[in-house]
């Protein structure tokens, strides 16, 4: 399939249409009433900015099985286009403290439905067994499948403001790992931390870039309801990032990234919108994407760009 693509860099659609003669779009679940937890351990970890319910509780309230999920959104994805196929994207809590047996079973029930060509796995560097590697590693030999870790910022100073884990050297350890199995590596990156501004934030692409990854997902710290972030925020309203700050980030990060790494994401939104206390951005996620399209355009500028000139 001929690329229609004509973005700066590398969006997850062009990379799609380069493996296959067919749409491919996200399908996003909530496995939590699917798992057990593992010793007694909370599946929510120690995030303070993370929903209870999982990045995607929301995409599905309230959640049925993962069969019944994925079912119903290929169904719904498919009444716009027919060919369509999926990547099952599963929480992070799914891969945190589940036992291994138990993911075993989720992991192949989901590939074994009709329309599934991969799983996107969310997982925290401490949790990233070499168990759970071999099994990821069977399933790449057959399927798409991408590991989406962190390490949210390289700097763990700010980091232990929001987050009481993901070291940034459990990180690199977990990701050398994880190289060489065929699994498709997303790293995800927090922008607009406290204390952090464009050296911080380019500081920590040029570590992450460093590693063995073949993607990348980015969005700002969001202030949602109902997590413990929201608790601190009401206490001290801390100052979060501006969009025209975050549109000038994004555009150094993709200038600073290796032309070949695959951009998951460039901006993101909770669902249902309304549970976002702040920063409440007058732009929506599509019209940030615009904005950052539009921002390359007038700096005649691309991913990989900074790395050619040095």
């Amino acid at each position: 399939m001929e690329s229609k693509e004509t973005k700066r860099y590398r969006t997850l659609r062009s990379f799609f249409e380069e493996r296959y003669p067919f749409p491919i779009r996200t399908v996003f679940v909530d496995a939590g009433a699917s798992l057990p937890k593992r010793g007694g351990q909370s599946q929510a970890g120690s995030c303070l900015y993370c929903y209870s319910r999982g990045t995607s509780g929301a995409h599905q309230d309230p959640p049925g099985t993962v069969v019944e999920q994925v079912n119903q959104g290929i169904a719904r994805l498919r009444r716009h286009q027919p060919s369509v196929c999926g990547i099952v994207s599963l929480p992070p809590a799914s891969g945190a403290n589940a036992p291994l047996d138990a993911l075993k079973r989720l992991y192949g029930e989901t590939l074994e439905m009709e329309g599934v060509v991969g799983v996107a796995v969310g997982m925290r560097p401490e949790c990233l067994t070499e168990e759970s590697l071999r099994l990821l590693e069977g399933m790449a030999k057959t399927h798409e499948v991408w590991l989406e870790m962190g390490p949210q910022t390289v700097h763990d100073e700010q980091r232990a403001a929001v987050d009481q884990s993901h070291i940034s050297e459990a990180w690199a350890e977990a990701v050398e790992r994880a190289a060489g199995r065929g699994i498709h590596q997303v790293a995800h990156l927090i922008l607009g931390l406290p204390g952090e501004g464009m050296p911080e934030t380019l500081k920590t692409v040029e570590a992450v870039a460093s590693h063995p990854i073949n993607g990348v997902m980015l969005h700002h710290l969001m202030v949602v309801n109902e997590t413990e972030l929201s608790d601190l925020w009401r206490r001290r309203h801390f100052t979060l990032i501006a969009a025209e700050v975050y549109i000038d980030l994004v555009v150094a990060i993709l200038e600073h990234l290796p032309p070949e790494v695959v951009m998951h994401r460039l901006v993101s939104q909770p669902h249902p919108w309304e549970r976002l206390l702040a920063p409440r951005w007058r732009q929506s996620a599509e019209e940030m994407l615009v904005a950052i399209d539009a921002e390359m355009v007038r700096r005649d500028t691309r991913q990989g760009a900074r790395l050619s000139r040095r």
